[in-house]
């Protein structure tokens, strides 16, 4: 069963992942080009940008348990270079009332890097009551946490513009010991969310991260698929705003994905 999740590296060599990698960044380097050329004004973004490895499956994972949306289950995979432990990466944990005990814990001492806020459950129901106020926080925010027993309030209290976004928060338990520890763990991970159609998005790096780099976490990320390589149509990188770069299609598909 261990050789059954390495499979894919009988497809994919580390060279056709680095072409692609490089040829990802090229496009990139390409486009701010043109767009310091452009008279057109570009947003702040352009400079940095996530890195999604794209992965279209034949089949759907198994169900979830009944009475919960599979658009939202999500598999937690760690990488080798974290995407969330950056220079400019920014994370919010809510807890339970009152959140002073969990301000002085983790922010004041700085045991975590990146969590920057800690949110109790009544200033987010309070301070965040608008549509527009939950866009901002959502905006704010690189990742968020939650401890696990306000989970079932937070759909209500974050509105669906988290969910679409795939950045509701994961759980953590807050009642365990070596609580700043597992948040580095949550930190330096990525999450694959299934979904009720074939495409799975993976955040898999930035456009600065070096090409070794990004391919490191795509290895990573494919020996934890929660699928088996032959269920896999293909599989590609592509930024927000590119096409997308193959790596892999299935023998009994074209290699046709348009970005």
């Amino acid at each position: 069963m261990a050789t059954e999740k390495k499979k894919w590296a009988e497809e994919i060599s580390t060279e056709i992942l680095l072409a692609a990698t490089k040829a990802l960044k090229k496009w990139k380097e390409k486009k701010a080009e043109e767009n310091e050329k452009s008279e057109v004004p570009t947003l702040l973004e352009d400079e940095r940008e996530i890195v999604n490895l794209m992965v279209s499956v034949k089949e759907l994972e198994k169900p979830v348990a009944k009475g919960h949306r599979s658009n939202n289950r999500a598999t937690r995979i760690s990488l080798k270079h974290s995407i969330y432990a950056g220079e400019n990466q920014e994370i919010c944990l809510f807890v339970k009332d009152p959140e002073i005990k969990w301000n002085e814990k983790l922010l004041e001492k700085k045991e975590v890097g990146n969590l920057t806020e800690v949110m109790g459950i009544t200033r987010l129901r309070n301070e965040y009551r608008g549509h527009h106020q939950k866009r901002q926080l959502c905006k704010e925010y690189d990742l968020f946490l939650a401890d696990e027993r306000i989970i079932p309030l937070l759909p209500t209290l974050l509105g669906k513009h988290f969910f679409q976004k795939k950045k509701h928060p994961f759980k953590i338990n807050l009642q365990k010991d070596y609580v700043p520890e597992r948040i580095c763990k949550l930190r330096d991970s990525t999450f694959l969310h299934t979904s009720n159609g074939p495409l799975r998005q993976v955040k898999t790096g930035w456009t600065d991260f070096t090409s070794q780099q990004i391919v490191e976490n795509v290895e990573c990320i494919l020996n934890c698929l929660p699928t088996t390589f032959d269920n896999i149509v293909n599989i590609g990188l592509k930024t927000n705003d590119s096409p997308t770069f193959p790596i892999y299609a299935s023998y009994d598909m074209e290699l046709d994905i348009s970005g």
